[in-house]
């Protein structure tokens, strides 16, 4: 039998003073979250005697990318005031991702994009993208 989970009870949380030590509210309700791909950049060290004529690399500078959510909308949970809120700021707000099992991603971050919900007969959804500054944070429960 297979260990395989589902994201099935992930939620996307806010903290209330734009660090990890505050308070954390849940951010709508999330229908899919695409996770940051942490990146490494490298930096050309070659010389005119490099080793077989091959280029050598040293590590360099760490990014820790972007996330997204689409979430559902509720116009009277707040969560689209929230946003517009966080959008305007010039400070970055402190994000987690939590997963069903309590392990969590957190991420200091500036909200970049902003998808106003779509209006038609579907459900109301809107896409939110988020620029992570700093080293994420990873929690894992055992």
């Amino acid at each position: 039998m297979t260990d395989a989970k589902t994201g099935y009870g992930t939620t996307l949380k806010r903290s209330s003073d734009g660090t990890s030590g505050g308070t954390f509210t849940a951010i709508g309700q999330v229908r899919s979250i695409t996770p940051a791909t942490l990146t490494r950049d490298t930096k050309d060290v070659t010389h005119l005697e490099s080793s077989g004529r091959y280029r050598e690399f040293i590590a360099n500078l760490r990014d820790a990318g972007e996330f997204s959510a689409e979430l559902y909308l509720d116009a009277d949970d707040g969560t689209y005031d929230t946003l517009i809120t966080d959008f305007e700021d010039d400070d970055a707000q402190y994000y987690q991702i939590e997963l069903a099992s309590g392990s969590t991603w957190g991420y200091t971050a500036y909200l970049t994009s902003l998808t106003p919900p779509t209006l038609d007969e579907n459900e109301l959804t809107l896409t939110a993208t988020f620029k992570i500054t700093g080293a994420p944070d990873w929690t894992q429960t055992s």
